[in-house]
């Protein structure tokens, strides 16, 4: 930090580069030599000869109010930065001020700058607005996705630390002052600059001496944005080619990388677009992207208060692909070099690198920012706890002038954070390792097969090879689209069918793999709450029995975890940042993931009950339920658009087994049930079991000593966790679902929040730790014991075992009676076991499923059909137990390949 300058009333000398600015710098002349401070403030222009500018300062240059410096530069040198330069070298001023030829800075814009840099800073700088209605100028001002104009809603410091971090953009020389002692510390201007990007190239190397910025909207001026497509579009193609020069001159800076993942995002979005539109069709990605366009044009309306804000993201879309073209071609094409030696004071002059040595920049920028990303997943290290607050520089005493709210700096967030340890990075990477072992090995007939995986299996086919989403039919019925699910994870797995081949061994890898995302994502929403020690739910969950087994099968809700624990880390992180863009991004996740599976729901319910326990950001809240409903009314209008009456008739079939209502066979009603599965066919997961009944009742704990001491103090040290765990625990509850792949989705929030309690209570009492690093290791052997009794020693795949038995000993035109996942493993016709009274006169074979919970349905004329049935063989896996009969006809001997059957065939 500099020393402020010594003379109560030192010289500001400001410097206007120009160019053709007839039109705007009388305003800024005007405001500028209207100034109310009492010192003397010197303004030079700087600009070509000749340019129309002079001709609408004739005045001002006759009374000497104004300095011009008349200057010829030859072709590619007539750059802000050489004018800036010039004019700086020539200035006399202890202050120097620089500003644009279209910017109005207010009347105390000089008192109040040098009242700041009186205080101990470096370099004060102010946002710019619009000074025309419009709009123009209201898409400026009010666009916050993917804004340029710098933001500051609130006062913000600027070092070396910070510079490039989110929600510290660096600001514009178009509004800025200076000590002279730092500016002739850091240098002027780097000439090479010749589209854009100087400012930032400059702010850079001003904190990297050392210096203080200081952002802050006392110093606001009003600025004449660009009007019309035209015109930003070449602003914003000039500021990309900027940025590619930026990119070069400072590869390993924050802010390039900032920059580098976001083109890396931007070319990913566009070819997962494309591979999406080749394997599930570009009418699903059209539709996605269209619910996607409209969710963000009615929150940029929300957030601007102006319907004519919902254009905001069209816009933002077609400027920010004119600056991925600029960024792009800047990278690619030979950088310029300065045809003359920079002015005084400027950077210096880089060299043209060869072809090769710019792709090496180009790999080099690209891969830092990949390397960055790749650490920000992998922060600190177990039980370590929360990340200290930054230590950051003491703020300089402010004079009485100034006010102390618009500076609230005391308040910036703690970034130590941010700052994540090797060693935590390789830990969260040996955890991995070790869940993809558990999931990955022998994956393809380990465990048996479960009763959704064929049909899962076959619908994903028929939409690989047909595009529809069609089941195996019925004889006899027609065959409608299977709408019993969303069909977002059908669509999903025909796609990867389509680039890894069809078969329950292939749903497995996708399934395996999402499981891995949600560990990622797991420690990420940890990582928020928890600090380094969000370590810990990450190792339960990645060697939890249960959950290892569920991983392996190709259930949906390994995909749905993905999007639920998406959802809960951008809900806790807009809790904490509370501002409605992140409340917005939650909201669309959420309903994403109601979307996808309407299960879901219960995410709903956790965030509701969260919002009952803070009761603050009722706006934001509104916001987030407001953006997860218009997700899935846009589902709804486009499934009934698409399906009609099918799809409402076969939703309203699942969700009355949901609610019990219709056929429930398969889910666990009563606690009687649900003993018997758990002490039977499931108990070999006694430590899924008993971690479960500890979260249970540390939840219900919490609950009734909140209402025991009438305060919820402890329930809001982990509010987030709590509610999700509860809001699971209670949802599930009251409805009738499956166990093991539902079961998921109350284990996940249930180790969460059992991690945030163990990591208090140790924090609170240390010398327990022992015990619990003791305990931890005991569940880990347990769980790989687990592994080893219920994956890695069973041998048996029922399923698997009666489709062999079927299309040997069954001929292939027979009719057999059985359930759907059974017939989506042989190759005969089927009647499901449902329609057996209708099927009876012309089946010849029974197959049935029977488990603990589930038993063959309750239809007379599939019992009668049975009694007369002869029994060929039975098949026994980890739970069920299915039984292969022959119809005995009284007529004539039905043996082999009959002409009757064959013509059924």
């Amino acid at each position: 930090m500099s020393s402020p300058p010594s003379d109560p009333m030192p010289t500001v000398s400001v410097v206007l580069p120009v160019k053709n600015s007839e039109a705007t710098i009388g305003a800024t002349v005007a405001a500028l030599l209207g100034q109310d401070y009492g010192g003397t403030v010197e303004l030079i222009v700087v600009g070509p000869a000749g340019d129309r500018t002079w001709d609408a300062l004739g005045a001002e240059l006759q009374s000497g109010a104004v300095r011009a410096l008349e200057i010829e530069l030859p072709p590619g040198r007539d750059t802000p930065a050489v004018k800036r330069n010039i004019g700086l070298a020539r200035a006399r001023g202890e202050v120097l001020g620089l500003c644009d030829s279209d910017v109005v800075p207010a009347a105390n814009w000089v008192s109040t700058g040098v009242a700041l840099l009186r205080c101990s800073w470096d370099v004060v700088a102010g946002p710019i607005e619009s000074i025309e209605p419009g709009y123009w100028g209201l898409y400026v001002d009010a666009n916050r996705l993917a804004s340029k104009t710098p933001r500051m809603d609130a006062a913000y410091r600027l070092d070396a630390d910070s510079f490039g971090r989110w929600r510290r953009k660096p600001p514009v020389t178009a509004n800025v002052l200076v000590n002279r002692a730092t500016f002739e510390d850091t240098g002027g201007f780097d000439e090479t600059f010749t589209f854009a990007y100087e400012d930032y190239d400059w702010f850079r190397r001003i904190v990297d001496r050392g210096h203080l910025i200081l952002c802050t909207r006392l110093l606001a001026a009003r600025h004449h944005h660009r009007r019309g497509f035209r015109p930003l579009i070449g602003e914003y193609l000039r500021s990309g080619r900027g940025c590619a020069q930026y990119l070069r001159s400072q590869p390993h800076c924050r802010l390039s990388l900032r920059r580098g993942r976001q083109l890396v995002a931007c070319y990913g979005a566009a070819l997962a677009s494309a591979a999406l539109a080749v394997t599930v069709g570009p009418v699903v990605v059209a539709a996605v992207a269209a619910a996607c366009a409209l969710v963000l044009a009615l929150a940029s309306a929300a957030a601007a208060r102006r319907a004519v804000a919902v254009t905001f993201p069209l816009t933002t879309f077609v400027l920010g692909s004119a600056f991925v073209a600029g960024l792009t071609r800047g990278l690619l094409e030979r950088p310029r070099t300065a045809s003359v030696a920079p002015a005084q004071g400027a950077g210096p002059s880089a060299r043209a690198p060869n072809p090769w040595a710019r792709a090496r920049l180009l790999f080099a920028a690209l891969g830092a920012s990949l390397r960055r990303t790749a650490t920000a997943l992998f922060p600190g290290a177990l039980l370590q706890g929360a990340p200290a607050t930054a230590a950051t520089p003491e703020v300089p005493p402010l004079t009485p002038t100034i006010p102390l709210l618009e500076l609230s700096l005391a308040e910036e967030p703690a970034r130590a954070g941010r700052h994540r340890s090797r060693g935590e990075a390789l830990a969260l990477a040996g955890v991995v390792g070790v869940a993809a072992l558990l999931r990955f090995w022998q994956l393809s007939g380990r465990p048996g097969f479960e009763v959704d995986e064929p049909v899962y299996t076959h619908i994903a086919a028929s939409v690989a090879a047909s595009g529809r989403l069609l089941g195996k039919p019925v004889s006899g019925l027609p065959n409608p689209p299977y709408l019993y699910h969303p069909p977002f994870y059908f669509l999903l797995l025909g796609g990867w069918f389509s680039l890894v081949g069809s078969g329950i061994a292939k749903a497995r890898l996708l399934a395996a793999g999402m499981s891995l995302i949600t560990l990622a994502l797991l420690y990420g929403c940890c990582r928020r709450f928890l600090g380094r020690a969000a370590l810990l739910p990450v190792v339960l969950v990645a060697t939890d029995g249960w959950i290892v087994y569920s991983s392996r099968i190709s259930w949906m809700e390994n995909t749905l975890m993905v999007l639920g624990v998406g959802a809960i880390w951008l809900y806790g992180r807009a809790v904490q940042t509370r501002r409605i863009e992140a409340y917005l991004a939650a909201g669309v996740c959420l309903g994403a993931a109601v979307v996808f599976k309407h299960v879901a729901g219960y995410l709903v319910l956790a965030v509701l009950l969260h919002w009952a326990l803070i009761r603050r950001d009722q706006r934001q809240h509104l916001v987030m339920l407001g953006a997860a409903v218009a997700v899935a009314c846009i589902y709804l209008v486009g499934m009934t658009l698409a399906f009609g009456h099918v799809y409402w008739q076969e939703t309203g079939v699942q969700f009355d087994r949901t609610l019990g209502i219709g056929d429930v066979r398969g889910t666990v009603s009563t606690l009687g049930q649900a003993a018997r599965a758990v002490l039977g066919q499931y108990g070999v997961f006694y430590v899924t079991i008993l971690s479960a009944a500890l979260g249970i009742v540390l939840v219900f704990g919490r609950a009734v000593q909140a209402l025991r001491i009438r305060s919820l103090s402890r329930i809001l040290e982990h509010s987030v966790l709590y509610a999700w765990a509860a809001a699971a625990i209670v949802f599930f509850a009251a409805i009738q679902l499956h166990f093991s792949n539902y079961f998921v989705m109350i284990l996940i929030p249930l180790y969460a929040y059992i991690s945030a309690e163990l990591v208090g209570l140790l924090r609170r009492r240390p010398p327990w730790r022992p015990a619990a690093y003791a305990t931890l290791a005991a569940v880990l052997v347990a769980n790989l014991a687990t592994f080893m009794q219920r994956i890695a020693e069973r041998h048996d795949n029922a399923l698997v075992a009666v489709s062999r038995y079927a299309s040997a000993q069954i001929p292939s035109g027979a009719l057999v009676v059985t359930e759907e996942y059974v017939a989506n493993m042989i190759p005969q016709p089927y009647c499901p076991s449902w329609r057996a009274s209708a099927c009876a006169a012309r089946a010849d074979y029974v197959i049935t499923y029977t488990s603990r919970t589930e038993r063959p349905p309750p239809v007379p004329a599939l019992y009668r059909l049975i009694a007369s049935s002869t029994p060929l063989a039975t098949f026994t896996g980890f739970k069920e137990r299915i039984v292969v009969y022959r119809i005995r006809r009284t007529s004539a001997p039905r043996t082999g390949f009959s002409p009757l059957r064959s013509a059924r065939a």
